[in-house]
């Protein structure tokens, strides 16, 4: 059990803690990862790279680089397969935009088209995610310090332990696979601290900053949401200070402050439409102005993902429950 002397020290250097913490856990899962026996119960990613001409390396021949190959085509598994083949070579099927546009437009920029094989890009993919989850790790320290603030001794608790519990993720090795999950994770985290941080700038008297912050978050939270469609949800933030603007007018009557500040509210709350309604367009354009458009080219609302995840994926309410398969905590 650590003493009070070792939990002052631990918080004394947060930052260097938390970079040993998240370390350690990653060679864990590493280790748990390599000494897995056996290709797994997911033998999709063996069979994508047969039928790409792919093959895993010469495990005699001990290198380096058919370690990290390794390590990388081991993590492709489920939804990662679906991301990598997407980087390779684009969207091609229906279904296979129920996967982030941001995500996979991103992991096939970082590669040049004569490297974007599946090993190169799981084992790029891979990189990002711990590079990204690393990064959530310290944005949630910041985000929750600046929640938390207070002039207490012990006021850096709370923050700390948010992001150690971050760290040990219950996703486990998921997060470090080849998918957008902790890019999501980093770049919603980071929205949420650019959108707390300005309103303690405008508290301090800076509305410059405030004005510069919601910008930074709204496009944070774009950026998210082309990894993950529920980043969309992050708008209520946006939304929840835009009523409390107009409510302020209503009741006190319009000032340029006020106005001012809407109007940045509502700026940085749009952009987070461009994260959701730019790959939908692009969608469109592929399915809907050809000469025999897709059934949901025709709905009010002409959503691809909404579509894709209905009639290939079965998703929605009360989707999973049915007579003959009751939900999993039904007694």
């Amino acid at each position: 059990m650590a003493s009070a002397v070792d939990r002052i020290s631990m918080l004394d250097q947060p930052i260097y803690t938390l970079t040993k913490c998240f370390c350690l856990w990653k060679a864990v899962l590493l280790l748990i990862v390599l000494a897995s026996p056996g290709p797994g119960y997911d033998t999709s990613t063996a069979l994508l790279l047969s039928s790409d001409g792919e093959g895993p390396g010469n495990p005699e021949a001990g290198s380096m680089a058919w370690l990290i190959s390794h390590i990388g085509l081991r993590l492709a598994r489920w939804d990662s397969i679906y991301f990598l083949k997407i980087a390779q070579r684009g969207y091609l099927f229906e279904q296979e935009w129920a996967f982030g546009y941001g995500y996979t437009k991103l992991l096939s920029f970082l590669l040049p088209e004569s490297l974007r094989s599946l090993q190169y890009l799981a084992v790029t993919g891979v990189l990002l995610s711990n590079l990204c989850h690393y990064l959530s790790v310290l944005v949630l320290y910041k985000l929750s310090q600046a929640t938390f603030n207070s002039s207490r001794e012990n006021y850096n608790v709370i923050p700390f332990l948010a992001a150690t519990l971050h760290v040990v993720t219950p996703a486990g090795a998921f997060i470090s696979a080849p998918n957008g999950e902790a890019a999501f994770s980093f770049l919603n985290f980071l929205g949420y601290y650019a959108f707390i941080t300005a309103l303690k700038d405008e508290r301090q008297g800076s509305c410059f900053l405030r004005d510069l912050k919601f910008l930074a978050a709204g496009a944070c939270f774009a950026a998210a949401t082309t990894a993950r469609s529920n980043g969309l949800l992050s708008g209520l933030l946006f939304v929840y200070d835009a009523v409390s603007g107009l409510h302020q007018i209503i009741t006190h009557g319009p000032s340029w402050h006020i106005i001012r500040r809407l109007a940045m509210v509502c700026a940085g709350g749009s952009l987070i439409l461009i994260g959701i309604v730019g790959p939908q367009y692009v969608a469109y354009k592929d399915f809907c102005l050809a000469e025999n458009p897709r059934p949901w080219c025709n709905r009010l609302f002409p959503s691809i993902y909404a579509w894709v995840q209905s009639y290939y994926w079965n998703v929605g309410l009360f989707r999973f429950t049915s007579m003959g398969k009751p939900p999993a905590d039904a007694p």
